[in-house]
């Protein structure tokens, strides 16, 4: 097998990848152009002019857990097999947004202004506990935050495409119930992929107390 990785990657995530790799031919590269033709898999985009030319191609595989960047009408009419790194970026993604729901509750520009103005201004900032928080897509990174929302004593609203188990969701939502949990979050962050549904996915089904 031959495998184009595109990309940046310095010489110790080559040596990883490669002996990850096994028998498999790996070759490191900017993008797919070069030597597309002799490609069997490839990490990383690939072109929509590149792929009449692909003839070998069977696998496309996205470093992120997301496709939206990768996924093309012509990878969808062919029968190349599209995976991602599902759950990679679970935890950071998760621990950004309360970082960003800390600096939001406690207004933490205006402390950046009072310190490089060199003032000391007392005034009563609030809490995340108590409030509700609303998740739009509770896959890896939905769930990590809703478990992070907890522990900070917050309520949580989700909605997702499958009717499924939400560990820390303390209400589960259908997708049409979407402006409630816009009517009732304080704060409302979106861990859903930016595709299109699948067929498969059927909706999530109608608001249950967890």
């Amino acid at each position: 097998m031959r495998i184009i990785i595109t990309g940046d990657h310095d010489e110790l995530a080559r040596r990883r990848i490669r002996r990850a790799a096994g028998a498999a031919h790996v070759e490191f590269a900017a993008d797919p152009g070069d030597g597309i033709e002799l490609a069997d898999a490839v990490v990383g985009k690939v072109p929509e002019p590149l792929l009449a030319k692909a003839g070998r191609l069977r696998w496309v595989h996205s470093p992120a857990a997301g496709v939206d960047g990768i996924l093309s009408e012509g990878l969808l009419a062919s029968d190349v097999t599209l995976t991602s790194a599902t759950g990679n970026g679970a935890i950071p993604l998760a621990e950004h947004a309360m970082l960003l729901l800390l600096m939001l509750d406690r207004d933490v520009p205006r402390w950046l202004r009072a310190q490089s103005e060199r003032r000391w201004e007392r005034y009563t900032h609030g809490e995340l506990a108590g409030k509700t928080i609303g998740l739009y897509g509770l896959g890896h990174a939905g769930l990590d935050l809703a478990a992070k929302a907890k522990a900070f004593h917050m309520r949580v609203l989700g909605v997702r495409r499958k009717d499924a188990p939400a560990p820390g969701v303390d209400e589960l939502l259908g997708q049409d119930e979407f402006p409630r949990l816009l009517a009732e979050s304080d704060y409302v962050v979106v861990t859903a992929p930016l595709t299109p549904p699948s067929p498969r996915d059927g909706s999530a089904g109608r608001s249950s107390p967890r």
